[in-house]
C-alpha cells in the first residue's frame, strides 16, 4: 500500500491537473488578452466565419493507389469561403491491432478550382485502406479543439 500511495493520491492528482490543465489554460488566457486581446479576437472571428461556411465543406471522391511500400491517398476538398488555413484536412483511422488511433495530416496541393484543393497522404504498411476516412477539421493556432470549436466534416461513407 505504501508503494501505491503516492500513485494514487490526491496530491498527484492536484499536481496533474494544475500541470496538465489549469497552468495551459491561463496560459492561454493571458495570450489572449494580451496586445489589446488581439489573439482573443483573432480566434473568435475564425470561429464565426467558420460557423457562416461549415455547410460549404465538401469532398470529392477519394482515391487510392497502391505504392512500393503501401498507399497513395487523393481528394479534393472544397472550403468554399473559407481559407484552407483555417482547417486541417487529415485521415482518420481507429485503432488497431492494439495501436493508437492514426490522424496522418494531408498534404495541401494547388487550388483547383476556387475554394478547393487538392490533397494527399502517403501511409505505409499492410493496414487496409478503407480503415482510413479523410476529415477537415477547424484548424486554428491559438485554439483549443474541441473546446473553442469541435467541426468536423467526415467524408461521406457509403451506406
Amino acid at each position: 500500500m505504501a508503494t501505491l500511495t503516492p500513485q494514487f493520491s490526491s496530491d498527484r492528482m492536484a499536481r496533474e491537473y494544475v500541470e496538465e490543465w489549469y497552468r495551459p489554460a491561463a496560459e492561454t488566457y493571458r495570450r489572449r488578452l494580451a496586445d489589446g486581446c488581439r489573439i482573443g479576437t483573432a480566434v473568435t472571428e475564425w470561429h464565426e466565419l467558420l460557423d457562416a461556411h461549415w455547410s460549404e465543406v465538401s469532398f470529392s471522391p477519394l482515391h487510392v493507389e497502391p505504392t512500393t511500400a503501401g498507399h497513395a491517398f487523393r481528394v479534393l476538398v472544397t472550403v468554399g469561403a473559407i481559407p484552407p488555413e483555417a482547417v486541417a484536412v487529415e485521415l482518420f483511422a481507429d485503432a488497431w491491432q492494439h495501436g493508437p488511433i492514426e490522424r496522418i495530416a494531408m498534404q495541401r496541393g494547388d487550388e483547383v478550382t476556387h475554394g478547393t484543393f487538392g490533397y494527399t497522404a502517403e501511409i505505409d504498411g499492410p493496414r487496409p485502406t478503407g480503415d482510413y476516412t479523410p476529415r477537415v477539421v477547424a484548424y486554428h493556432a491559438e485554439a483549443r479543439f474541441p473546446a473553442d470549436c469541435g467541426l468536423i466534416r467526415w467524408y461521406p461513407r457509403p451506406n
